[in-house]
């Protein structure tokens, strides 16, 4: 029982590590987005 509980909250964990990285580097690509925006090109 301990094992299951353990193995269930772990994998729970890796999907939330997962989706924060997924954000972060939505969050990352939005940002150099703007900035590149703002930058007035040649």
């Amino acid at each position: 029982m301990q094992f299951e509980k353990k193995t269930r909250v772990g994998s729970a964990s890796a999907i939330i590590k997962l989706l924060i990285k997924i954000i972060l580097i939505c969050l990352i690509l939005l940002i150099a987005v703007i900035f590149i925006d703002r930058i007035d090109f040649p």
